[in-house]
C-alpha cells in the first residue's frame, strides 16, 4: 500500500500464511493460505487492495509437478541402462555399424538431459511454492550460488554450439560490459544460455547476427533501491580489496 501511494503504480506481492490452531495441548497446522495481493492507486490518495486465495491453483500445480517428477524419475533409470549398453557396444561392433550405435548413444544422452531438466524444473517449482525466504528457496532448489561471470558463460555456450552453427554461419553480436560477475548457479545458467542460443541459431535465417544484450538495472521495487545500491557498493569495495 505504501509503495502504491509513493509511486502511483500498481503493486503486486505473493506470500504464504501458515497458521496453527490456538490450542497449546493439541496444536494443529491449518490449511496454508497462498495469497496474492494487488494494490491499485485511486483518487485522493486512496488505494484499492485485492487479495486472491491461490490455494486451489497452487495445489493443482504441486500435483502436476509431482506427476512430472515421478515420470522423470521412472525414465532416468532405464535411460541410464540403455546408455551403458550403448557405450559398451560402441567399441565392439563392426566399423560400418558404429555410426548407428553412436547415433543411439547421442539420442539417449539428449533424452537424459531432457529428463534432468524436468527434474530440475520440478525442484525449482517446489522450492518456489514453499513460501520460505529467497535464500531458503535457493537452497531447497539445489542451486549452487557463487560468483559467476555471465559474459564468460555467454561466450562459452556459443563456442559449444560452433559445430551446429556451421551450416547457418550465424554471428554472435554481444552488447554489454566486458565482464559482469553475478551470484548464480553457473552450470544452470550455462544450460539456459545454451538452450537460448541453440534456438536462436535454429530459427534464424543463415548468415545473420544473433544479438545478446546485457543491461544491468536496479530492482523495479523502489523500496529496495537503497539496499541494492548498498550491496553494489560493498561488492565493489570487496573487489578492490
Amino acid at each position: 500500500i505504501q509503495r502504491t501511494r509513493s509511486t502511483g503504480q500498481r503493486q503486486e506481492q505473493e506470500w504464504v500464511v501458515n497458521s496453527v490452531r490456538q490450542d497449546p495441548a493439541n496444536p494443529v497446522m491449518q490449511r496454508p493460505l497462498y495469497l496474492r495481493g494487488q494494490a491499485f492507486a485511486l483518487a485522493q490518495g486512496q488505494v484499492g487492495v485485492f487479495l486472491d486465495d491461490r490455494y486451489e491453483m497452487i495445489t493443482f500445480q504441486q500435483q502436476q509437478n509431482r506427476w512430472v517428477s515421478d515420470v522423470a524419475h521412472e525414465l532416468k533409470t532405464p535411460l541410464t541402462s540403455i546408455r551403458l549398453v550403448a557405450e559398451t557396444l560402441l567399441n565392439r561392433v563392426d566399423t560400418n555399424l558404429r555410426s548407428w550405435v553412436e547415433r543411439l548413444l547421442n539420442e539417449v544422452i539428449n533424452l537424459s538431459s531432457v529428463v534432468q531438466d524436468l527434474l530440475d524444473l520440478s525442484q525449482l517449482d517446489r522450492a518456489r511454492a514453499s513460501g520460505g525466504t529467497t535464500e531458503d528457496q535457493f537452497t531447497e532448489a539445489g542451486l549452487n550460488l557463487e560468483p559467476t561471470d555471465l559474459v564468460e558463460l555467454i561466450y562459452a555456450a556459443w563456442e559449444t554450439l560452433v559445430p551446429l552453427n556451421r551450416h547457418k554461419q550465424a554471428h554472435l553480436l554481444y552488447i554489454g560490459p566486458d565482464s559482469l560477475v553475478i551470484r548464480g548457479d553457473g552450470s544452470k545458467l550455462y544450460r539456459m544460455l545454451l538452450n537460448l542460443l541453440d534456438n536462436a541459431i535454429k530459427y534464424s535465417p543463415p548468415d545473420r547476427d544473433i544479438e545478446v544484450l546485457i543491461t544491468p538495472i536496479a530492482p523495479a521495487n523502489p523500496a529496495n533501491f537503497q539496499e541494492w545500491e548498498q550491496a553494489r557498493s560493498e561488492e565493489h569495495t570487496s573487489e578492490l580489496q
